[in-house]
C-alpha cells in the first residue's frame, strides 16, 4: 500500500490487500506484540504504546515515570511475561511493568 509514516495497516485476506487502520501513531511502529487482547509496540519516544480495541485507538504508557526513557524492543515470553528493552537512564524502582497488562 501507499505508506504513511507512523501508521498501522491491517489485512483481512492474508496479505493480498492492506488498509490503513491508524495513522499518526506516536513513534515508529516496528514490531507489534499481542498479549491477551492487548496490542503493544515499543516506542522510542514514549515508552510503550498499546491498544485494547484491536488497534482502533492507542494510548502511550511511560514505562519509567518521571524520565524521558523510551522503549527499543518488546517481546512476550512463552509464559506471558513481557520483556522490554529501554533507552535512557533506568531506575529499577520506577519500572512500571505492572501497567503493561
Amino acid at each position: 500500500p501507499n505508506s504513511s509514516i507512523n501508521a498501522l495497516y491491517a489485512s483481512t485476506d492474508n496479505g493480498e490487500t492492506w488498509a490503513l487502520r491508524q495513522a499518526n501513531l506516536p513513534g515508529c511502529v516496528g514490531k507489534l506484540v499481542k498479549r491477551g487482547n492487548r496490542l503493544l509496540f515499543p516506542n522510542f519516544a514514549a515508552g510503550v504504546t498499546y491498544s485494547d480495541d484491536n488497534g482502533l485507538t492507542w494510548q502511550s504508557l511511560r514505562v519509567l515515570p518521571g524520565t524521558d526513557s523510551g522503549a527499543t524492543a518488546l517481546t512476550v515470553t512463552a509464559t506471558g511475561r513481557l520483556i522490554l528493552g529501554a533507552t535512557g537512564k533506568i531506575d529499577k524502582k520506577k519500572l512500571r511493568a505492572d501497567y503493561l497488562g
